[in-house]
């Protein structure tokens, strides 16, 4: 996995603390990208223009949604990953 996630400060995002936090206790390594720190909201909103919150979070380059979508996808790769 390649995880990348759009984040912000402020105003504050429990979401995307909560994303970064489950992250971290799956032992996922990602790069975090801080909107109005690393990137601009404008930079943002131009280079994902349907994306209307955050986290936003991707797959190596492939959105795979905020922190709700995030967690189905690492479980279903948990689940994939298991041998009967």
């Amino acid at each position: 996995m390649n995880i990348t996630m759009y984040t912000r400060t402020n105003p504050p995002c429990s979401f995307c603390q909560m994303a970064k936090q489950f992250a971290e206790n799956k032992q996922i390594t990602f790069k975090n990208i801080e909107i109005g720190k690393d990137i601009t909201h404008e930079e943002f909103q131009e280079k994902f223009p349907s994306a209307r919150s955050v986290p936003l979070i991707l797959d190596n380059d492939v959105v795979i949604g905020g922190f709700n979508e995030f967690g189905n996808y690492i479980l279903a790769k948990e689940l994939g990953e298991m041998s009967i």
